[in-house]
């Protein structure tokens, strides 16, 4: 569900967490306030840089409910987060898609 948090997130080093340590939200089920509106400026953003591949974008929504661009940051740019965050970028369909690919390819 786009909005949605995933039921852990992680910490430096990759250590699981369940629980924001500062506003004590809990992560799972949980869907972001305003989510429409913090992609739509990522996407208008990213629109400004056509050759950069993957930025993490990071916002804030300040006291106006209004988005906030804090930084973009443009190098390791990478999904090794995504993945952490997922344990695998296609979850348990990973065996499935390199299957289907490597059939494609013979």
């Amino acid at each position: 569900m786009l909005g949605g948090l995933l039921e852990r997130g992680i910490k430096q080093y990759c250590e699981p967490v369940f629980i924001h340590p500062d506003s004590r939200i809990i992560f799972k089920d949980y869907q972001l306030p305003y989510f429409e509106r913090f992609f739509e400026a990522a996407r208008e953003l990213h629109k400004c840089l056509p050759s950069i591949g993957i930025v993490n974008w990071d916002f804030a929504m300040n006291d106006k409910n209004q988005v906030v661009l804090i930084e973009s940051n443009l190098i390791c740019g990478s999904i090794w987060l995504i993945q952490n965050a997922w344990e695998s970028l296609f979850l348990r369909k990973t065996q499935s898609i390199f299957f289907k690919k490597s059939e494609k390819s013979k």
